[in-house]
């Protein structure tokens, strides 16, 4: 594995000055100069546990959070919603037709 595919290193910003404009590697280049020294072990790790976390999800797309008892009013909101915003869109298509 080159260290361009290592997963512990991230995108960063910044440029090494030896990258000019006309090089046939500029792209490459480009691409090495963006990238970060690695990180540790123990800080890749903590990484992972974090993305995996089920904090870390998207609301919308956490099930185990929009199922709470707490939440049950937005889900009817969101009920309500849809049922309103389709019905519209379908007048508006009627409209359309006509």
């Amino acid at each position: 594995m080159s260290w361009v595919e290592d997963p512990t290193r991230k995108i960063g910003p910044g440029m090494d000055s030896d990258v000019v404009e006309g090089d046939a590697e500029l792209p490459l280049k480009r691409a090495e100069a963006l990238q970060t020294p690695p990180i540790s072990d123990e800080a890749a790790a903590n990484r992972i546990a974090i993305l995996e976390s089920p904090s870390y999800k998207l609301a919308e797309v956490d099930i185990d959070f929009l199922g709470r008892k707490e939440n049950r009013t937005m889900r009817m909101q969101i009920e309500l919603l849809k049922t309103e915003t389709l019905l519209r869109e379908q007048k508006e298509d009627a409209k359309d037709d006509v």
